[in-house]
This record gives C-alpha cells, sequence and structure tokens, in this order.
C-alpha cells in the first residue's frame, strides 16, 4: 500500500478544512507532506508503526518465512566463517598443510 494510501484520510481531513496539501516524499509507511493556508506554511511527517499494526501469517505464510529465515542464518554463519578464514590466513594463521590427513 502506497503511504498516499495509508494517509489518505489525513490528506483528506486537511482538504477539507481547506488547505493546500503537497505530497513531497513517500515510501511505505511514511509521507512527508508540506501543508499551506495563506501565507502559512508547515512541513508534516507522517509514520505508521508496524509494531502498532501488527498483522497474522496463515500457516503456510509462516512456514515460508521460517524457512527464509533459516536459510538467512545459514548464510550468515557461512560468511562469518568465511571472514574469519580471511582473517587468520592474512594474520599468518592459515591452515597447516603439512599435517596428515
Amino acid at each position: 500500500m502506497s503511504s498516499r494510501g495509508s494517509f489518505s484520510a489525513v490528506d483528506r481531513a486537511l482538504r477539507e478544512a481547506g488547505l493546500v496539501v503537497h505530497h513531497i516524499q513517500e515510501n511505505p509507511g511514511f509521507a512527508r507532506l508540506v501543508v499551506e493556508s495563506g501565507d502559512d506554511r508547515t512541513e508534516l511527517d507522517l509514520g505508521a508503526d508496524a509494531r502498532l499494526f501488527l498483522f497474522e501469517l496463515d500457516d503456510t505464510q509462516y512456514e515460508r518465512l521460517r524457512g527464509e529465515a533459516a536459510r538467512w542464518r545459514e548464510r550468515t554463519k557461512e560468511l562469518a566463517r568465511r571472514h574469519e578464514r580471511a582473517r587468520d590466513l592474512g594474520e599468518g594463521r592459515g591452515p597447516n598443510l603439512g599435517r596428515e590427513l
């Protein structure tokens, strides 16, 4: 949903009050407006706090999200392992290639 859609009630109320409304910036959950009346002008930032508007997932969505989180967790661990190996090599603590396997 666009910010304009999210904040349409605010926009409508301002216009109905006889104010001029300009949308300067719009992102999901955020809108920056300039509101004018005669010689008066003010910038208004509006935000929707996701913590206040919780949503529910059905079982399929939940399992998909859980799987995605597990994949990201594994990718993060692998990147951390690569970083540690690279750091060790850079500090002269590389693998002991002379050891018996």
